[in-house]
C-alpha cells in the first residue's frame, strides 16, 4: 500500500515503509569446521522508498535498517544500514545542463574466501555528485559531458579511503529508431588516498584509470542487444601501468521457446577502494540486496584489480508455477595481493502459487571458488538446499518461512570447510 501526499506546488511525493521481525536459529553461528556453536538470531529493521517527481527535479531516498541480536553471544549485537540514495537529481537548464548526486552504503567482505558472518562484514560508503551536459548537434547525434566528484570511506581500517574525480565524455548517435552507436571515454584520477590513519596527497603516488570504448545498443522484436567495447589502463608514477580489455555486453530475449533470456559479460579494471561500478549501481537499485552471493567485493589494501564476469539466466512461467535456471562465472585478479580468485556457480529455483496469497519454493546452489593465489588453501564447494514460502494475511501484513542447508566442501584444507542448518519466521507490516 502506496502513501501519496500533495505538496504546497501541487506536487506529489510517494512513500513506502515496513517493518519487519526475524526469528532464525542456526546450528553453526560461526561456519566453524568444529567446535559449532548454535544461535538463535533476533532481527528487527524498516525499510524505507521515498521518491518525488516533478518536471525538472526527480529525488528519492531508500533505506534498510537492521538490528541483529544474538541471543547465545556468539557475536556481539550487530546494526546494519544499507542505502541507494539519489539525491538532488534536477535540470539546471532543462535538456541541456542538469545535476546529480548519489549516495550508497553496503555491506562488503573483509575475506572472500571465509563465511558471511558479523567479523567478516565492512561497509564501504561511497558519495558521487557532479554536473553533465547534454548537446544535441543534429537530430541524431549527441554529445554528453560529465564531472563527478567522488569520496570512498570503507569502515576496514586495512582498507584506503578514496577521494577522486570522475570525467566522462560520449558521442551517440542516433542511426534509426532502433539502434544507437556511441564513442566513449572515462578519465578517474585519485587526489587523496587515506590509508591506516595516514593522508598521501601527493600526485606522483595516485593512479589514473582511463578506458575508451565505442557501443552499440539495438533494439528489436521480445528483446535487446547492447555492447561496449574497448581499452581499459591504469597509470601511476610509482607501479606499472596496467591495461586490459574493456567489455559490457547483454542480451534480452523473451519468447525463445517459451524462456526469457537474461545473459551478460564484462571485463574491466578498477581498485578494490571503490569497487566496481557494476556492484554500486545493484545497491543503488535494491538496497536490499542480500549477502548471500559469492561474488561479493571485499574491502583490502589499495590494489588494482581486473575483473572478469559472465551470467546467464533462463526463466519460464506455467500456470502457477515458474523456474529459473542461473549460472555465472567470474575472475578476480589482484595486481600486489596473492588474493586472485575464480568462481564458477549454478543456481536453480523453482516456485509455484498454492493458492492466492500463498507461495512456496525451493532453491539449490553449487558455487565452486578456486584460490589461484594460494593452492595450499584448496579450493571451496559450496551447496546450499533452501525451502521457503511466504503468506499475505492481509494487505498490510505477511509472513516468510524458511529452512536451509549448507555444507562446504575443500580438496585441500578440512579447516575451511563446514555445514550448516538453519530455519526462520519472518513478519512484515507494510505502514504506508
Amino acid at each position: 500500500m502506496s502513501f501519496v501526499f500533495s505538496l504546497s506546488q501541487a506536487h506529489a511525493a510517494e512513500l513506502n515503509a515496513s517493518v519487519f521481525s526475524t526469528t532464525e536459529y542456526t546450528t553453526n553461528a560461526r561456519l566453524a569446521s568444529n567446535n559449532t556453536q548454535d544461535d538463535v538470531i533476533e532481527r528487527v529493521g524498516l525499510s524505507v522508498l521515498l521518491s518525488e517527481q516533478r518536471k525538472r527535479f526527480n529525488a528519492n531516498a531508500s533505506f534498510n535498517l537492521s538490528q541483529e541480536f544474538y541471543l547465545n553471544n556468539t557475536f556481539s549485537n550487530q546494526t546494519q544500514l544499507t542505502t541507494g540514495f539519489g539525491l538532488f537529481n534536477f535540470d539546471i537548464i532543462e535538456e541541456f545542463l542538469d545535476w546529480r548526486t548519489s549516495f550508497t552504503r553496503n555491506d562488503v567482505l573483509s575475506d572472500s574466501t571465509a563465511g558471511d558472518t558479523p567479523d567478516n562484514r565492512e561497509q564501504r560508503n561511497t558519495f558521487r555528485t557532479g554536473p553533465t551536459i547534454n548537446y544535441r548537434m543534429t537530430k541524431a547525434s549527441t554529445i554528453r559531458l560529465g564531472v563527478n566528484y567522488v569520496h570512498v570511506i570503507n569502515s576496514d581500517e586495512e582498507a584506503a579511503d578514496t577521494k577522486r574525480v570522475d570525467a566522462n565524455a560520449s558521442y551517440i548517435y542516433q542511426y534509426n529508431s532502433l539502434t544507437d552507436f556511441s564513442l566513449n571515454g572515462n578519465y578517474d584520477r585519485v587526489i587523496e588516498v587515506k590509508e591506516d590513519g595516514r593522508t598521501r596527497s601527493s600526485s606522483n603516488e595516485h593512479s589514473q584509470n582511463i578506458s575508451l570504448d565505442v557501443g552499440m545498443n539495438r533494439r528489436f522484436s521480445h528483446g535487446s542487444f547492447s555492447a561496449n567495447i574497448g581499452r581499459n589502463e591504469v597509470r601511476s608514477e610509482d607501479s606499472q601501468t596496467i591495461s586490459g580489455n574493456f567489455f559490457k555486453l547483454q542480451l534480452q530475449r523473451e519468447q525463445v521457446y517459451y524462456h526469457n533470456i537474461v545473459a551478460q559479460y564484462s571485463e574491466s579494471i578498477s581498485d578494490s577502494s571503490i569497487g566496481f561500478e557494476s556492484f554500486e549501481s545493484l545497491i543503488a537499485a535494491n538496497p536490499t540486496y542480500s549477502l548471500d552471493n559469492p561474488r561479493l567485493e571485499t574491502t583490502t589494501q589499495l590494489d588494482t584489480i581486473k575483473q572478469k564476469t559472465a551470467d546467464i539466466s533462463i526463466s519460464r512461467g506455467i500456470d502457477s508455477y515458474e523456474y529459473t535456471l542461473s549460472a555465472f562465472w567470474s575472475d578476480l585478479n589482484y595486481d600486489i595481493q596473492n588474493n586472485d580468485e575464480r568462481s564458477i556457480g549454478l543456481i536453480l529455483n523453482l516456485r509455484q502459487q498454492i493458492q492466492e496469497g500463498l507461495t512456496a519454493g525451493f532453491t539449490y546452489q553449487h558455487v565452486k571458488q578456486e584460490l589461484l593465489d594460494r593452492p595450499g588453501d584448496g579450493d571451496n564447494a559450496t551447496q546450499t538446499y533452501t525451502i521457503d514460502s511466504a503468506y499475505r494475511w492481509t494487505e498490510e501484513f505477511s509472513t516468510n518461512g524458511f529452512i536451509a542447508y549448507q555444507h562446504r566442501d575443500n580438496n585441500k584444507n578440512t579447516f575451511r570447510e563446514y555445514e550448516e542448518l538453519s530455519l526462520g519466521v519472518t513478519l512484515n507490516w507494510d505502514l504506508y
